[in-house]
């Protein structure tokens, strides 16, 4: 009998500690924070979420020696992303920058077509043989070179998808021999950058 009572008075004082332990880690934010949900798409289409006690997001895992920065993206509503390097000049910088387009009642040629100006000569691209496809990690992409005028060049890569199309572009300054007629654009530093980004696609 004593062996049972003692039982109950020992659950009960368990069960007062308890609740007086919940209460004063509550009162006083030392508990854990259970943090939303949801997810932010980086660069590369992973997803990193909230963490630590102020339920930041974790930083995504940007390209070495890019940051991420707002400017730039201003009243776009199509801009996604806009990652900034510093270039040789104080003044520019090299950027990739990431936009989406939604079909809506569009084709996703038309809407290549319509969102491509040459540069700078502002002439608009009136066919699809001006685009190279590039397949990347399984993916066929439609890529551009906008813009190749005082040692920068400036190229877009077109990845259609069913209800969208998103566009990677990357702007390179302090290209040397621009006006080489020979040069490789594939390899100059920056657009390997935006090639090694878009082989680690995650997303559909």
């Amino acid at each position: 009998m004593k062996t049972l009572a003692l039982g109950i008075v020992l659950i009960i004082l368990l069960g007062v500690g308890g609740f007086l332990y919940r209460n004063v880690l509550e009162t006083t934010g030392d508990g854990p924070v259970a943090c939303t949900m949801d997810a932010k798409v980086c660069p590369d289409g992973s997803g990193v979420g909230r963490e630590g006690p102020s339920c930041e997001f974790t930083p995504c895992p940007f390209p070495e020696g890019y940051f991420s920065t707002s400017e730039g993206i201003g009243a776009d509503e199509e801009v996604r992303v806009v990652l900034e390097k510093p270039s040789l000049s104080e003044s520019v910088s090299h950027t990739i920058v990431i936009r989406q387009f939604p079909l809506e009642e569009n084709t996703a040629e038309e809407v290549m077509l319509r969102e491509t100006v040459l540069q700078p000569s502002d002439m608009q691209v009136e066919d699809m043989e001006k685009f190279d496809r590039v397949l990347i990690n399984g993916r066929t992409f439609h890529s551009i070179v906008v813009e190749r005028f005082e040692a920068q060049v400036q190229s877009y890569y077109y990845l259609p998808r069913e209800t969208d199309v998103l566009r990677f572009e990357v702007h390179e300054r302090d290209v040397v021999d621009w006006m080489e007629p020979g040069l490789q654009i594939e390899e100059l530093p920056e657009h390997k950058v935006l090639l090694t980004l878009l082989s680690s696609l995650q997303s559909p």
